[in-house]
């Protein structure tokens, strides 16, 4: 009887971990080559108090990056295993879940994207209707909340002063709505002190799936990592999401340095010089 249960037991183990939320990071943000969608647009700095908090106040536009910006960075995070893209693309189903797993450097390191708020128990990833294309792939993620608010955490495999630096993510244009403003928001921490830095963008969401495509690239000031995010709807408008990217760094930062593609960049005054 005991080994009967022993065996129960595994296979109930082995189905469960089947079911898993879990993706494997790529190297490529808005990749070109399976999907011909691409980002549209670039969405820019909000002053607005209620979403841009503590440290973020007085920076301004500074931790603010473009995808053409971004792009670059993320893919030289990947190739030394400190970064990657989250296309969202999977195999079979995976159910609706709170939570969701990230692997990168080789399935080495990992860290978990948690659902709060509101937004608990909404991450959909097997979501395919409602005129939203994603941008890398043929999968995206949705959730059925106008807001998703989630936190990182669980870090596994990672160096023990490793934080995650800098995000990317793109909402997903629509029909058959109205124009909304969103917001997507980084919240981020030294160990003491917080703060958060936001993107805004006006979305035409009756133009078409594929032509409002809008992308939010945020950086942690210096000596400061990234712990969650919000991705936010003033007018309560749907769409789904894809591309989520990720770049970490050993903390504390003083001038957090990436290469891109041969541009050096301070990431907390944003100047650059480029050599050939």
């Amino acid at each position: 009887m005991e080994r009967v249960m022993a065996v129960l037991t595994f296979v109930i183990f082995v189905a469960g971990a089947a079911n898993a939320a879990y993706f494997d990071a790529v190297g490529v943000y808005d990749e070109q080559t399976v999907q011909s969608n691409k980002v549209d647009y670039d969405m820019g700095y909000s002053s607005n108090s209620s979403w841009t908090t503590g440290i973020g106040q007085t920076l301004g536009d500074n931790q603010i990056l473009t995808l053409q910006q971004f792009k670059p960075m993320v893919e030289q995070a990947f190739t030394n295993g400190r970064g990657g893209v989250v296309n969202f693309d999977h195999e079979g189903t995976i159910a609706d879940a709170s939570s969701f797993d990230v692997k990168f450097d080789g399935g080495d390191k990992q860290f978990t994207v948690t659902a709060t708020g509101d937004a608990a128990g909404t991450f959909k990833f097997d979501e395919t209707g409602g005129d939203r294309t994603p941008i890398s792939g043929a999968d995206r993620l949705q959730g059925n909340q106008p807001s998703l608010d989630f936190d990182f955490s669980d870090y596994i495999g990672m160096e023990s002063d490793e934080r995650i630096k800098a995000i990317g993510w793109t909402i997903l244009g629509r029909s058959n709505w109205g124009s909304a403003n969103w917001r997507v928001i980084a919240r981020y921490t030294n160990g003491t002190d917080t703060g958060s830095s936001s993107t805004f963008r006006t979305i035409n969401m009756s133009s078409g799936d594929t032509t409002q495509d809008s992308f939010s690239g945020i950086v942690a000031p210096d000596g400061y990592w990234i712990t969650g995010m919000r991705v936010h709807s003033d007018q309560d408008a749907w769409s789904a999401h894809d591309d989520f990217a990720f770049v970490t760094v050993p903390e504390p930062a003083t001038l957090a340095i990436f290469g891109l593609g041969g541009c050096i960049v301070s990431l907390n005054k944003r100047k650059r010089s480029c050599r050939k």
